[in-house]
């Protein structure tokens, strides 16, 4: 089976969305989250595939929908996170990339969170659900300013579960 990776950025009020917009300009997190995921599946529910400028090329983008007459170009689509992951089972890794919902289905089986902790509070109206309670450890981190292609601070964290201990 693939390590399922969870990958999002929030604010320090833990918002990740705003409108259907990411609430920040962060091109050194947008490098990120291309060089993480190339040649993997990326796992979203619809609202969020729906707000990609791109078809995300070099990926396998599999959208989450209930609606079972949901097929948009160019994607995957499965009716839960179960089928999805079932599909993706050859691949080394699987990435889930939102929205919320979905976060809340992925955590309790995610291997690694990919977080970009926005250094900001921003307004928004999709907010983070409560990540790394239990056995997480953090395996690296890095600390970026603001530049031209950076609204705000970040930081880059990559938390590692710790299967086998309490949750």
């Amino acid at each position: 089976m693939a390590r399922v990776s969870i990958i999002v950025a929030a604010s320090e009020n833990n918002v990740i969305g705003n409108k259907g917009e990411i609430p920040w300009k962060l091109g050194t997190d947008l490098r990120r989250f291309c060089g993480l995921t190339m040649q993997c599946p990326v796992i979203m529910g619809r609202k969020t595939w729906e707000s990609f400028d791109s078809t995300l090329p070099g990926r396998v983008p599999i959208v989450l929908s209930h609606d079972p007459f949901y097929f948009p170009y160019g994607v995957l689509t499965s009716r839960s996170l179960r089928s999805a992951l079932a599909i993706t089972e050859h691949y080394p890794e699987v990435f889930i990339a939102g929205g919320r919902e979905v976060y809340d289905i992925a955590l309790p089986i995610a291997d690694t969170v990919y977080l970009t902790r926005v250094h900001a509070t921003v307004k928004g109206d999709v907010v983070l659900p409560m990540l790394l309670c239990g056995s997480w450890h953090l395996a690296s981190s890095a600390v970026h300013p603001a530049s031209g292609v950076d609204q705000y601070p970040f930081t880059f964290e990559t938390w590692i579960r710790e299967w086998g201990t309490a949750i």
